[in-house]
């Protein structure tokens, strides 16, 4: 089970405003009655105040069914017939300072370009765009199916190719996706290489929209959880304000949650013998769809829910017709 746009969760912050708002009427009304001289205990009494209590649930429940439809549960799989073929990759590369850390036998750059390399040697028929990022995106290389192209400027990529500083992962997403064209009979992804460190925006967010539009994105994380220092141009290490040296670290809890929002997949490239499954995650995920046509996705209940605040609002509505004994 998947909430897609848990956002919506804080619409219940208005229940204890119903409450006492619901409390409000009903004392007025019972005050009204008992000016026209019932008291407590009469049919009529009794009578109100079933019909005011069931008000008062049917009231939480359209408030509380709506919130859930709104934040969109996702759970199940269905079948999803497609003609598309061939695969549209937004390459997605974090060149912060971090990953100059050199703890994957040699810096997590090689091993990210190391992994880009297989990837373009074993997925044919493929077209790629390449984006690079620190505290803000850039698009280097729109997508196309020029390998000479992509394979050079994939040798020299290095954290100078940006200046800002941080890196922001929203809009690194954000711009990838950007990349991928829509309407055409060809399936998409958005891959991204990166350790995960000190990653700002709200990658989540990014996560949900790539979803929205039908896109996995695909995580693939440098770097041990035990972490390493950052070698500077000059030989040093980076160092915070007290003279400490930093050491950086893979962030998995965050890339495999945001690779898991949009049906995608997380793999980790800390060892030279995962390198060989980047192909395999792809196969798995396009290369059947390719073959029979067919791919799976998640169901959205938003329907179910929907159903539900329907059911209410008509018995809501049927219960203050009834005539009173």
């Amino acid at each position: 089970m998947r909430i897609m746009e848990p956002r919506y969760f804080w619409i219940l912050a208005v229940l204890p405003l119903v409450w006492i708002i619901s409390l409000i009427v009903h004392r007025r009304s019972i005050f009204f009655l008992k000016s026209l001289g019932y008291v407590r205990g009469t049919l009529i009494d009794s009578q109100y105040r079933i019909r005011a209590f069931l008000r008062f649930l049917l009231l939480n429940g359209i408030l509380v069914f709506s919130v859930l439809a709104l934040v969109d549960f996702h759970w199940g799989l269905e079948p999803e017939h497609s003609d598309r073929k061939n695969l549209d990759i937004a390459l997605v590369f974090d060149i912060s300072n971090s990953m100059l850390a050199e703890d994957v036998g040699g810096s997590r750059l090689d091993r990210s370009r190391d992994a880009v390399y297989l990837l373009m040697e074993n997925l044919a028929n493929s077209r790629y765009s390449f984006t690079l990022f620190k505290g803000e995106p850039l698009l280097f290389i729109p997508l196309t199916e020029d390998r000479i192209i992509l394979e050079n400027f994939l040798s020299r990529i290095n954290p100078s190719y940006l200046s800002s500083p941080g890196s922001n992962l929203e809009k690194a997403l954000a711009r990838g996706l950007e990349t991928l064209p829509v309407n055409q009979e060809r399936n998409r992804a958005v891959l991204l290489f990166t350790d995960g460190d000190n990653l700002e925006g709200n990658a989540a967010a990014a996560a949900r929209k790539l979803y929205d539009e039908n896109v996995r994105l695909f995580v693939f994380g440098i770097g041990t959880e035990e972490g390493a220092p950052i070698r500077l141009g000059d030989g040093s290490y980076l160092a915070d304000r007290e003279g400490n040296v930093v050491l950086s670290r893979q962030n998995r809890a965050l890339l495999k949650e945001i690779a898991e929002l949009t049906g995608g997949q997380y793999l980790d490239l800390s060892e030279v013998h995962q390198l060989s499954g980047i192909e395999e995650i792809l196969t798995q995920s396009y290369g059947e769809m390719e073959e029979r046509g067919i791919g799976a996705v998640s169901l959205s209940r938003y329907r179910l829910f929907c159903g539900i605040v329907l059911l209410l609002l008509v018995l809501y509505f049927v219960q203050g017709r009834l005539r009173w004994n």
